[in-house]
């Protein structure tokens, strides 16, 4: 069997082994230990790749691990879906873990970063785990892995408020992960399976002579994956924990993290549970209820923030929004929007965490009104900040801009026009927080709140060379920051100026997940 057969298991295993590897780093090469964890990312999005350019040839590789076929064994099965879930992880994953490698001497000891990085690739294991499995069970067992690294990365900071905001975040996600393994045993009582196959096979007929418990079922794994996610008013831990963690471990969570648990649940709402759809209506119908929540309250609640981090988690909380507004509507381009909105909204969050590091890195201020000029002693960071805020608001030509037409698309297939005004009214309050930063950067007087620029290197600690020391120093902050910043930037006009192959293959996405043919 070729080697890339493989990809499905090693993608997963490959990352999950780097992660018990990283403490063992550290104690022999601490020095090696960032880049051995950026290695491991860019081997999983170079395999991300690979299967997404199988998905796109017609393909969908299926792996069964051990030889053994379903029921009995383990499948890993790669979707259009799933592939272009584990393109998003681990390519967003590749550029955090890049810039962990000139952020993380700044916030985590130095004992404590073998453990940071393994619990870093062990969070990006889960994910990828989550995305192409197609088993239940095993999609809890990566749900708990993924809870575990992303409480890890939470109390990374060794601070009293970083400690109590993971508790909450373990409370609350022991909580959700509770009420899906009870759903995933309603399921395998009514269909004698845990492969999704079978289980979506055998539920055409079981829903039938067991309807309330189907009904539970999907009741609480919808509440699970959506206190997850933190679908409003699911979000109380979302803020906290976004804006207590160092910023590497906030692009994450808000980049990626919410963002594997909403698509599973698309996935059982329009998968696993396709049987049950024309029973599923009141369930569409509370998810448009609680995502337009979201889009509204999670904006107002940004409004009032100062704090800047404290702000994107708001923020992210209204952007969850879109995803599960598109997952209500159910038409064709409300569930493109969804999916497009997974990928929009994973490079503009994680870019705009990472800018905010850079500035509470640089200048040790994360409050906004003391950022007046901030441009001038940070200009590409400022800028990047700027372009990513630009397509959080929807500006044209930017990524942000194609999943809110593609929602104005999705209500009027739906007959619901209102949603329109919806989307429109969000950006307009996602202008309202979004616009007074920049104002502040560039146009705000600088003297009233001036801006101390912190030495980018210590010649005395830096065994390098002078001239490469007096090049870096020189610089508003080490390449390897300002890099991913600047590539997620360029990448939010890549998706917004050139959507026609994106377009094309969510489409077919869409109609495939609602059985509908493409036009």
């Amino acid at each position: 069997m070729p080697i890339a057969d493989h990809f499905p298991l090693t993608i997963v295993v490959g990352t999950l082994f780097g992660a018990y590897l990283c403490p063992v780093v550290a104690y022999v090469r601490r020095r090696w230990l960032g880049r051995f964890a950026a290695a491991v990312t860019v081997l999983a999005f170079l395999q991300g790749v690979h299967l997404m350019d199988r998905v796109v040839h017609g393909e969908q590789p299926l792996y069964r691990v051990g030889g053994w076929a379903a029921p009995w064994g383990i499948e890993l099965l790669v979707t259009p879906s799933a592939a272009l879930m584990v393109l998003v992880l681990s390519g967003v994953g590749m550029l955090i873990a890049f810039y962990c490698l000139g952020y993380i001497d700044h916030e985590i000891a130095p004992r404590a970063q073998g453990w940071y990085y393994a619990a870093f690739l062990l969070l990006l294991s889960g994910m990828l785990g989550m995305s192409v499995t197609n088993d239940l069970f095993n999609t809890f067992v990566m749900m708990e892995i993924t809870t575990l690294g992303a409480c890890a990365l939470v109390a990374a900071s060794d601070t009293q408020r970083a400690a109590e905001a993971a508790l909450r975040y373990l409370l609350l996600a022991s909580l959700a992960s509770t009420m899906i393994l009870f759903g995933i045993g309603m399921v395998y009582s009514i269909t004698g399976n845990l492969n999704l196959t079978f289980v979506t096979k055998e539920l055409a007929l079981a829903w039938r002579t067991y309807p309330r418990l189907a009904t539970a079922s999907i009741g609480l794994l919808t509440l699970g994956f959506a206190l997850k996610a933190a679908l409003f008013p699911l979000h109380v831990w979302l803020p906290e924990a976004h804006s207590a963690a160092p910023s590497p471990s906030s692009a994450m969570l808000s980049g990626l993290v919410v963002k594997i648990y909403a698509f599973t649940l698309i996935k059982m709402v329009y998968v696993v549970f396709a049987p049950m759809s024309a029973h599923l209506a009141p369930l569409r119908e509370l998810l448009v209820v609680l995502a337009t929540g979201a889009i509204i309250g999670g904006s107002l609640f940004a409004m009032v923030q100062d704090d800047l981090k404290r702000l994107l988690a708001y923020s992210t909380v209204a952007q969850v929004g879109y995803i599960f507004l598109g997952a209500g509507l159910g038409s064709p381009s409300a569930i493109m929007a969804a999916f497009f909105q997974i990928i929009s909204h994973a490079l503009t969050k994680s870019c705009l965490f990472l800018c905010a590091g850079i500035i509470l890195e640089r200048t040790g201020r994360r409050r906004i009104r003391l950022m007046d000029g901030m441009s001038k002693v940070l200009p590409v960071t400022t800028a990047a900040f700027t372009v990513a805020a630009l397509s959080m608001i929807g500006l044209p030509t930017l990524s942000g801009f194609i999943p809110k037409w593609h929602l104005f698309q999705g209500g009027l297939e739906a007959h619901r026009p209102v949603f329109i005004g919806i989307v429109l009214m969000s950006g307009l309050l996602n202008a309202v927080y979004y616009l007074p930063i920049i104002w502040r950067f560039y146009f705000a007087d600088p003297r009233t709140c001036p801006v101390v620029h912190r030495a980018v290197v210590d010649p005395a600690a830096w065994p390098r060379p002078p001239l490469y020391r007096r090049l870096v120093a020189r610089l508003e902050a080490p390449p390897s920051m300002l890099a991913p910043v600047t590539v997620m930037a360029l990448g939010l006009f890549v998706l917004g100026l050139f959507t026609g192959p994106t377009v094309a293959f969510l489409g077919r996405l869409a109609h495939s997940l609602l059985e509908v043919p493409v036009p």
